[in-house]
């Protein structure tokens, strides 16, 4: 594999080292399992993109290209639920970190089933 094949999967690694260890140390926080699953997620866009380095046939390059979209679209309401809760501003955004999760869900299900990505 090439270089940078491997350089985006040592990060996706390193990413979970992080998600576990912040997991660990403040899973009694609601920061805790909310910073681990941002940083999961984001790992998991990192082994979609790191298939952007790799030669694929059309149809494999295109599940990527979805499944890369669709990491990338739940990063987004992960984290800004991950910084309400770390400023403690949870309950006072609670409608906002709702529409931020339904509009990633509606995205992501639009990457799969839409016009999102077409080939």
């Amino acid at each position: 594999m090439g270089l940078y094949y491997t350089l985006t999967l040592v990060n996706a690694a390193i990413s979970l080292a992080v998600a576990g260890a912040v997991y660990w140390r403040n899973r009694r926080q609601l920061v805790g399992p909310l910073f681990a699953a941002t940083m999961v997620v984001t790992a998991l866009w990192l082994i979609g993109f790191a298939h952007y380095f790799v030669p694929l046939k059309p149809a494999g390059a295109l599940a990527w290209a979805k499944f890369t979209l669709t990491m990338a679209i739940l990063t987004s309401p992960l984290y800004f639920h991950t910084v309400a809760a770390l400023v403690e501003r949870t309950q006072r955004l609670r409608w906002w970190i709702t529409g931020a999760y339904a509009a990633g869900a509606l995205l992501a299900i639009l990457s799969w089933t839409g016009p999102l990505v077409a080939g």
